[in-house]
């Protein structure tokens, strides 16, 4: 778990609590505690995640009651790898074309404004110009009135020199201070969003994976 310094914004939320702030930002979740994403998002069939109190699944509110029972009957830390015969059981109702395992982080401190000088805000996105074009941009992937879902982009000519770092840290900033939980997700195998993640100071709060249908 990534350490972060002494928060100026919140305490340590609920793992949990997290986990249903994360996922709300693409889906409804039903009065049964199951999935319904929202229109023009992935359909997931299957979000797991592993925290620090055990195993949290989220069902596809579609998903009959048979396909659960089978799947229960796995090991957990089997779902979370990524299991073939989790896909197969899926299979038998609807196809599984996607397992997508990451890491599930957020921000518990407010950046400082010093930590993105070189920083500016273009429509949504805030972005670091150099040479004349945008080299390095963060914006809200995904967002409503409680959470944001953070995604960077930086061209490979320009990477390793803290561009992505700031350009996070100032849509963090613009988040948090308007009293949104900023998450920021990477896939697991993903060295360079990890390295940043680190030097960003997030709190890791959960593993998790999807199984998608599309």
């Amino acid at each position: 778990m990534f350490k972060t310094r002494k928060s100026n914004f919140q305490k340590k939320i609920d793992v949990e609590k997290l986990i249903k702030l994360n996922l709300e930002l693409e889906n409804k979740i039903d009065e049964n505690g199951d999935l319904i994403p929202f229109e023009g998002n992935k359909d997931c069939l299957l979000y797991i995640s592993k925290h620090k109190n055990g195993f949290a699944f989220y069902f596809n509110h579609n998903i009959p009651s048979s396909i659960r029972e089978e799947l229960k009957k796995i090991n957990p830390e089997k779902i979370l790898k990524g299991d073939e015969i989790a896909k197969g059981i899926f299979n038998e109702f609807i196809p599984c074309k996607k397992i997508n395992t990451f890491v599930s982080c957020y921000f518990i401190d407010t950046p400082a404004t010093s930590e993105f000088l070189d920083v500016i805000q273009v429509k949504n996105a805030f972005v670091i110009r150099k040479d004349n074009k945008n080299v390095s941009s963060a914006w809200a992937q995904e967002e409503n009135e409680q959470a944001i879902e953070l995604a960077v982009e930086t061209l490979p000519d320009y990477q390793k020199r803290g561009y992505g770092k700031q350009v996070v840290a100032a849509c963090t900033y613009d988040a948090m201070t308007k009293g949104k939980i900023a998450f920021y997700s990477y896939e697991i195998d993903n060295v360079t969003s990890a390295a940043l993640a680190k030097s960003l100071g997030v709190i890791q709060y959960a593993q998790s994976t999807a199984y998608s249908s599309n």
